[in-house]
């Protein structure tokens, strides 16, 4: 017997479970299989034989073909619902922690990997598509869970149409693997980047939780913004994903001789990825080293943060009034005033009544249209009233710009009466105002461009679908009281200029995307321009993320906002409520935060020690009022002794507090930040003044506030108001208000608590100079065409799905087709075995010869 015949009847290992003579059918089986449509695993248009005489090719196996190719470790078939859900599980741990709050970064390479396992390898495709289709849902349910404070329609609306976005990219990436075994590594990126793209274009756009925002800390990485924008690196974070699936889910073949067969998938995938990691490395050096001859000092700037919780109640123990607000404000722009900014910066909404000349001005006639469009409630002398608070109210603002001699940038909102308009109509608009220091009034106003579905905005408003606007409006909480809080859309991309005393008086460009307009890309192309010249040196972002309650959504909106500042080369100066403020250089470095330190923490505690003491004399007082039937007789004793502990025992530790960090700012201690390596309704702003004036309106603030008042005050007078509340409430509600000014303590002593835990959503306030860069950027000029190829790859491929389906043989057609491959296969079978039997007989015969 030569060599050959022993290795052929060699007993083979127990790893591969092959016999000599189902080598071929082994390899088919560790092949990838020909995809059917969603919901059906069939071979296409090919029958099962065909799909066996492949199978051992080049493409399916990866090398030549070779009768001696010996099974190591198959490619695997998954057919039980335990191992998809748990993998799929998996993929939803993973990526939820590689974005904000965690923020573990490097999860964001592998996070996706067991997803992509189980759409290449497991079985049937109904399963894979409705895993896929789970995995969104939750995956949108963790991470924009903020968004449930909001609108709970809206945000379970959000999870269940989002989460097609894992679904489509499952589709293509399956069908092009079992169909032709193309490397994940390559199908994939061009697949989920496709339908990123198309996410941030749907249901007035959600540019959130891209695959790229994980990386916002490497600053290397992300260089390449500049060209492809940020889906070029949720591109490569992708392409890493599809690679390491390409790595776990590749037939290792060998052949009898012990020599290993190279897979071409892999090896294609792995270079593809390595090309492309040196490139963005290579060109994130090389951008990072001309930083410095590439920008040049800029303004100084100062950016305010106040922590404002917004809620959709107006009952919520976390409501401030108007001017209350402002003032808090007002008081942190004075102590910035001290060390000379060129500009002050303010929130969206910081003040949240009307400062524009249109409706401060308007004639009589112009105020009754508004009055009964806007405000029905309201008698045309109770909007005359409205207005003179206003006046004073912007005078006010004035005031502070000229006094202390930088340019004030202030979010408020604007109202208009649209005469002209098809049909008649008042316009409000979420508005920026710009108060330069040597003018009598602000110098320019930038309306919101990009309002928020439902929360700024219902559709169909002034449409022939007049019906289904009012029935939308319904639904919000604001519109269920009869409330038309829809916003208008700004018209133009407004830029300003503002000179800079400590640059020599040097003129600067900017503009002021409002809430999350810094981070859709569209809007940002707007102001810098898309020609050959850069129309803006730096961006002030006006934000009010008090909405959504101190959670994940603060550092989210702060990573996308990392990535305008990179594709477009601008520095952004960003003013928050509730956090975070911060400011990004044009290279993507945050620095500069605003954050409580460690000696404000301690002040924390102190002023929360005298909470405690005041819940101590407040809440027997409560108990007693609840106990007294018919009403209670005011305990003038506890009344006093509150009294006394929130105007003298927590005023001096808000004194003290206030002072330790007058000092610290003024010594310049708190070193700076190192760098590091989504909107709401406006419905409660228009509630807010949808009421009838109050004594409230006495206290506006028409001069500017003194230094020694406090960004913590508004506690202070917050609970004395409480406390006044119940002196003058009658006996039968007096157990009441002692009970609400029993929740506004411990609302309060959470919120003290909440800035020791969290401390970049307590007040205070950064100064920094920034520095404006000369580049111009490809992407700024070019837009998103990188993504449109992505988006132009994966239609080919859904579109050679749908020829292949189209080609495929009907089910009578593929029985009949299976049934012939049934009988020739016994034919050879029988064919085979009757010669085995001869050549059995003929060396018997030998044999016994």
């Amino acid at each position: 017997m030569s060599a050959r015949q022993r290795e052929t009847n060699r007993p083979h290992s127990a790893t591969s479970g092959e016999t000599p003579n189902n080598r071929s059918t082994a390899l088919a089986a560790a092949s990838p299989a020909v995809d059917g449509p969603p919901g059906t695993d069939g071979a296409g248009d090919r029958t099962k034989d065909d799909a066996s005489r492949s199978a051992v090719g080049p493409t399916a196996a990866g090398g030549p073909a070779d009768a001696s190719l010996l099974v190591v470790a198959g490619q695997f078939h998954i057919q039980s619902r335990k191992p998809i859900l748990l993998l799929t599980a998996l993929a939803l741990l993973l990526s939820s922690l590689s974005f904000p709050p965690v923020g573990a970064w490097w999860l964001g390479y592998v996070c996706l990997a067991p997803w992509l396992v189980c759409v290449c390898t497991a079985l049937p495709s109904r399963r894979v598509y409705a895993a896929s289709y789970l995995l969104g849902v939750a995956f949108y349910a963790a991470n924009v869970s903020w968004l449930y404070a909001v609108t709970p329609p809206g945000y379970v609306a959000l999870c269940l149409w989002f989460a097609l976005s894992f679904v489509f990219p499952a589709w293509a990436v399956r069908h092009m693997f079992r169909r032709y075994s193309a490397p994940v590594a390559l199908t994939f990126p061009l697949a989920w980047i496709a339908f990123e793209y198309l996410r941030g274009l749907t249901l007035a756009g959600f540019p959130w939780l891209y695959l790229g925002h994980t990386q916002y800390r490497n600053v290397t990485l992300i260089q390449v913004s500049d060209l492809v924008g940020v889906h070029g690196v949720s591109f490569f974070v992708a392409m890493v994903n599809g690679w390491l699936t390409d790595l776990l889910i590749q037939p290792i073949l060998i052949s009898s001789r012990g020599r290993s067969l190279r897979a071409t998938r892999l090896a294609l995938g792995t270079a593809l990825t390595a090309l492309i990691a040196a490139f963005m490395l290579t060109y994130g050096v090389i951008r990072l080293s001309e930083n410095e001859s590439a920008t040049r000092p800029g303004p100084s700037i100062a950016v305010i943060q106040q922590d404002f919780p917004a809620t959709v109640s107006r009952e919520s123990v976390d409501q401030a009034d108007p001017f209350m607000m402002l003032r808090g404000y007002v008081a942190l722009a004075r102590r910035a005033a001290a060390r000379s900014p060129d500009l002050i910066v303010m929130p969206e909404t910081a003040w949240v009544a009307e400062l524009n000349r249109e409706f401060l001005d308007a004639s009589t006639d112009d105020l009754e249209a508004i009055r009964q469009r806007r405000y029905p409630k309201w008698t045309i002398q109770d909007l005359e009233r409205q207005r003179k608070v206003l006046r004073e109210t912007s005078d006010a603002i004035h005031a502070l710009a000229a006094e202390t001699g930088a340019t004030v940038v202030i979010g408020a909102h604007a109202t208009e009466w649209r005469e002209k308009e098809i049909p008649p109509r008042v316009e409000r608009f979420n508005s920026a105002y710009v108060f330069p220091p040597n003018a009598t009034r602000y110098s320019g106003r930038y309306d919101k461009m990009h309002l928020v579905l439902f929360g700024e905005f219902v559709p169909f408003r002034y449409s022939g679908l007049h019906s289904v606007y009012e029935w939308l409006n319904s639904l919000t909480p604001w519109g269920a009281e009869g409330i038309e809080y829809s916003l208008g859309f700004g018209e133009q991309a407004r830029r300003f200029q503002a000179a800079a005393p400590s640059q020599g008086g040097r003129t600067y460009r900017f503009s002021t995307p409002i809430c999350y307009e810094d981070v859709v890309t569209g809007v940002i192309r707007r102001f810098v321009g898309g020609g050959a010249e850069k129309q803006i040196d730096f961006l002030l972002n006006l934000s009010n993320d008090g909405w959504f309650h101190h959670s994940s959504e603060l550092e989210q909106h702060l990573a996308a906002c990392v990535f305008r500042a990179v594709e477009y080369r601008v520095p952004v100066a960003r003013s928050v409520n509730t956090g975070i403020s911060a400011f990004v250089d044009s290279s993507g470095q945050i620095h500069h935060r605003v954050r409580a330190t460690r000696d404000d923490a301690a002040s924390f505690d102190r002023m929360r020690q005298a909470l405690e003491e005041l819940l101590h004399i407040v809440e027997p007082a409560a108990r007693r009022a609840d106990e007294s039937p018919g009403g209670a007789e005011l305990d003038r004793d506890a009344w006093q002794a509150a009294w006394t502990n929130i105007n003298e025992r927590f005023a001096d530790e808000i004194r003290q507090a206030t002072q330790s960090r007058w000092d610290e700012f003024m010594k310049g201690a708190s070193s700076d930040d190192s760098p590091s390596a989504e909107r709401r309704p406006t419905g409660e702003n228009a509630t807010a003044t949808q009421a009838a004036p109050t004594t409230a309106a006495a206290q506006a603030p028409t001069q500017p506030a003194r230094r020694d008042e406090s960004e913590f005050d508004y506690l202070r007078i917050r609970l004395r108001e409480k406390l006044e509340k119940v002196a003058m409430a009658p006996a039968e509600a007096r157990s009441e208000a002692w009970s609400e000014l029993v929740e506004q303590i411990l609302a309060d002593r959470r919120t003290l608590a909440r800035w020791t835990r969290k401390p970049e959503t307590a007040p205070g306030l950064r100064i920094a100079t920034i520095r404006s860069d000369s580049r111009h950027t490809f992407y700024a000029q070019m837009g998103d065409v990188f993504a449109w190829g992505c988006v132009a790859a994966c239609g080919l491929m859904l579109t050679n799905w749908l020829v292949v389906r189209l080609r495929r043989p009907s089910r009578r057609q593929r029985r009949k087709r299976e049934g012939k491959s049934k009988v020739e296969m016994k034919s050879r079978n029988e064919e085979a075995s009757k010669r085995r039997n001869v050549d059995t007989k003929g060396k018997g015969t030998g044999d016994s010869r």
